[in-house]
């Protein structure tokens, strides 16, 4: 494990340079050593749901004393 350590450590700027480094075992390849590609958030258009619902003109109204009390149980 030591060396592979050491090999890895020597050949580490390949994978920083996107190439992939296949460890071998007994001549057979075991596994790959690749750079982890970076997630991208991809964004959402502007009103994507626009023209789906309409918004009602007092959404923004106070609700009544009772359903409030009901929602924060006090």
């Amino acid at each position: 494990m030591r060396k592979f350590s050491e090999i890895l450590q020597l050949n580490l700027h390949q994978v920083e340079a996107a190439e992939t480094l296949i460890v071998m075992q007994t001549g057979k390849p075991v596994a790959e050593i690749r750079q982890i590609s970076p997630t991208v958030k991809q964004l959402q258009p502007f009103a994507l749901c626009a023209g789906e619902f309409t918004v009602p003109d007092d959404f923004d109204t106070l609700l009544p004393k009772d359903i409030l009390t009901a929602f924060e149980g006090t």
